[in-house]
């Protein structure tokens, strides 16, 4: 059976507990205008609000109850075009006194979290593409790609001849080019650990190579099993729920927009120790 032909999201709706509060500072801070009101009985009980420059169409409800339930969740995201958006939204927001977790990269581009409107709800701001011009971001983007991405992202960052120069004791699949040799790679790690992050510490770059210095952080709840040059298993080494924290330096080869090729030099050693993959030292 085929999926049902469907046309992107309708508009968002919103508990909220003042619905005056609650259009004021969604036109304020991110400039919404009030296009309809919705009258019950007498009482107007919520507002639907567009965006001048293309946001998402959203809806205030008058309901306090839900309102309190919801806070702190972040029920969507509102995509912005460009980092230089970005940056300006930021800027709008300081300006206007509202506090905010600060532009961070994300799995693909930079996002904006920790902004709260009046009743706690989290609105978050992705940028919906990579310049380009930027192989930095393209680099880090794609290295964030590994904890979580999808197939979709991995076609749009990766290049179709894309090789890792790391493959050589991963899964067979990973050992071909292109993003599905890299999302096999990125499977072969989430099946061994969870919480899987890389917090990126500097980069740097010189002409279409990009150096990466990052931590790569998890938690083992899955057998991590490496592979010899055959494609067989070397080795295995079972979980015992610990987690780890290890710094790695990663090698980008970025052209058009993509990565074509990657390699790293990465601390092994300590991330078994701290594991507890390592016989016990003799004592001295």
């Amino acid at each position: 059976m085929s999926a049902p032909t469907l046309d992107g999201i309708h508009h968002v709706k919103l508990p909220v507990r003042d619905l005056a509060r609650s259009r004021e500072w969604y036109e304020s801070r991110l400039g919404y205008r009030k296009v309809l009101e919705f009258v019950e009985d007498g009482v107007l009980r919520g507002i639907s609000m567009l965006h001048p420059n293309g946001g998402p169409e959203v809806a205030l409800r008058l309901a306090p109850e839900q309102a309190a339930a919801s806070a702190a969740f972040d029920h969507f995201a509102i995509g912005v075009p460009t980092q230089q958006s970005l940056d300006d939204l930021a800027a709008r927001l300081a300006a206007l006194g509202e506090e905010h977790a600060g532009i961070r990269v994300a799995t693909i581009g930079w996002i904006l979290p920790g902004l709260h409107d009046p009743d706690g709800h989290e609105v978050r701001f992705y940028t919906t593409r990579v310049p380009e011009s930027d192989p930095v971001a393209v680099a880090v983007a794609s290295l964030h790609l590994m904890a979580g991405g999808t197939r979709e992202e991995f076609h749009a960052v990766f290049a179709p001849d894309a090789v890792n120069r790391e493959s050589v004791t991963e899964p067979p699949e990973t050992r071909g080019r292109g993003p599905a040799a890299f999302l096999a790679t990125s499977d072969w790690l989430r099946s061994a650990f969870s919480d899987l992050a890389w917090e990126v510490h500097a980069t740097a770059r010189t002409g279409d190579l990009v150096a990466v210095h990052a931590t790569m952080s998890g938690r083992q709840t899955g057998p991590f099993v490496t592979y010899g040059p055959d494609g067989g298993v070397q080795a295995s080494f079972p979980p015992a729920g610990g987690s780890f924290a290890v710094t790695q330096s990663h090698w980008f080869r970025v052209h058009d927009g993509q990565v074509t090729e990657h390699w790293a030099n990465r601390d092994d050693l300590a991330m078994g120790m701290q594991l507890g993959w390592g016989p016990p030292l003799a004592e001295h």
